[in-house]
């Protein structure tokens, strides 16, 4: 459902829509336990998507969660994160 009233929000969606029809998977990340992001992308671009990865305690993410979330969901191979700590 493409929001017709509005030219710009219009020509917006169906940008995003043709990009998540071009991909080969789709995960929405957000930290918002209720899932407000994904719902707009199915109920706007009539897609939904593949995944979702949720923080239910309003912290920011880590970005090796989310590594970890991708590499799991797109089925690869799990590599083990590099340690941010230089040897002595």
């Amino acid at each position: 459902m493409t929001d017709t009233a509005n030219p710009e929000c219009a020509a917006v969606l169906g940008g995003i829509s043709a990009y998540l029809d071009g991909a080969a998977s789709s995960l929405v990340i957000e930290a918002d336990h209720t899932g407000q992001l994904e719902g707009l992308v199915r109920e706007r671009c009539l897609r939904a998507p593949d995944g979702h990865l949720r923080r239910y305690d309003v912290r920011p993410f880590d970005p090796a969660q989310i590594w970890e979330h991708v590499m799991t969901s797109t089925g690869r191979p799990r590599i083990a994160a590099r340690s941010s700590r230089r040897p002595m």
